[in-house]
């Protein structure tokens, strides 16, 4: 089987992988920093999102945020950024050529921000009307319901990333500097790079940019509490006709599973509710017609992980969609399909598996993630092979506990 080439490594403790692609003219830099609201201390969060804001607002070499802007454009460099519960992420993409100054725009960003205390109050702004945005949509408020149901109020894993914008004022430059230093040193960053690059050239590039810097603070490990869920059924009031449904299940803990088995329930997955041959769309949407849309999703909560089936239907036929969609986990858990289907289903992933690597942004930021939850990068073609390790009698001992109906928790977003 063709094995890619690609430089895995670390250099002064940042992880680092490089996948050479000829024949682009573009190059992704993936950066991953661990991170994010659910390392905040206290009943409020929200630093790292509005530190996430800022680094890219001046720096040492580009003091405002103009100069930060004309250097991008200079060089052809367009960049996003983001922050979740555990980690805060940056995309760099650029034309080959320019590399280089890339790599020098990422230390700028990552290592030598200025907080400029003017930019303060206008990203807090900015983040509270991102806030207001996302609250005043009926579902992010459901769902938000959903994760209190699944983990219990106030746990940190019922955050999202955004910060309460009255916390964020009460937030100094002084604690936001402090923030960075502690977490953004190399030790605590994955970088992943893909595009028309000579890994060679690449990785000395790195070396000098890397051992600049100093790895000179502990960073803090995540423990969280235990999840405490509470009630098996929840219903949150709209004003839709559409009852949204959203059905869940916990997964056998992360840490205890091989990634064989972690493969083994993503075919579960599939199985359940992906695409429409799966059997949650075979039997109520084109068998009963109750539906034009019903899949379902894995999740994961750092160790903890779980299986949600997402749903809308006319209100007067809620019951008969839970009652069917609770109905068909069971007896996939109970019977599995056919040899002959498995088998099939297994072949088909292997297909697209093999098709992930489609876009330079997307094997960037794939390398990046790899190495930051696996601490190895595990490309498509190994994926392939260890996915021929699958089998439905493991399937069934794995999920058999716990997808039974009893366990699943119900939340519902009605009118009614």
């Amino acid at each position: 089987m063709l094995k890619t080439k690609f430089i895995q490594t670390k250099i002064n403790k940042t992880k680092v992988a490089i996948y050479p692609i000829k024949g682009v003219r573009t190059v992704t830099i993936s950066v991953l920093v661990r991170a994010g609201s659910w390392y905040e201390k206290g009943p409020n969060w929200g630093a790292f999102h509005l530190l996430e804001h800022l680094v890219s607002q001046g720096t040492n070499e580009f003091t405002t945020k103009d100069k930060v802007e004309l250097y991008k454009e200079k060089y052809g460099i367009s960049s996003d950024a983001w922050t979740s519960g555990k980690q805060i992420g940056f995309n760099l993409r650029l034309p080959d050529i320019h590399i280089a100054k890339g790599l020098y725009f990422l230390n700028q960003i990552l290592f030598h921000p200025t907080i400029p205390p003017k930019r303060i109050p206008t990203e807090i702004s900015i983040i509270t009307q991102e806030y207001q945005d996302k609250w005043n949509q009926p579902y992010d408020k459901f769902t938000q319901q959903v994760n209190e149901q699944l983990a219990g109020r106030k746990h940190i894993f019922t955050r999202d990333a955004l910060g309460q914008p009255e916390y964020l004022k009460s937030l100094s430059r002084d604690l936001l500097l402090k923030l960075h230093q502690q977490f953004f040193q190399p030790q605590n960053i994955t970088i992943a790079i893909a595009g028309n690059i000579k890994p060679s050239l690449v990785k000395q590039e790195l070396k000098n940019l890397l051992k600049q810097h100093k790895n000179t603070q502990t960073i803090p490990i995540l423990n969280p509490p235990k999840i405490k869920p509470k009630n098996h059924l929840i219903k949150y009031k709209s004003h839709d006709n559409q009852a949204q449904i959203l059905i869940n299940w916990f997964l056998p803990n992360r840490k205890k599973m091989s990634y064989v088995d972690k493969l083994t329930i993503n075919v579960a997955n599939n199985i359940i509710g992906v695409g429409s041959n799966s059997l949650l769309s075979k039997k109520i949407r084109e068998e009963l017609g109750l539906v034009y849309y019903i899949k379902s999703r894995l999740w994961t909560w750092l160790d903890i992980s779980g299986l949600e089936i997402q749903s809308s239907v006319d209100t007067k036929n809620i019951n008969k969609l839970i009652k069917n969609a609770k109905l068909i986990v069971e007896e996939f858990i109970d019977k599995g399909i056919s040899n002959k289907k498995f088998n099939q289903l297994n072949k088909f992933m292997d297909m697209r598996t093999l098709m992930n690597y489609d876009s330079v942004d997307r094997i960037a930021f794939d390398l990046a993630s790899c190495l930051f939850y696996y601490n190895k990068v595990i490309i498509p073609e190994e994926q392939v092979q260890k996915a021929s390790l699958i089998k439905q009698k493991r399937m069934i001992k794995l999920l058999k506990n716990y997808l039974k109906p009893q366990k699943a928790y119900i939340s519902i977003m009605t009118k009614d």
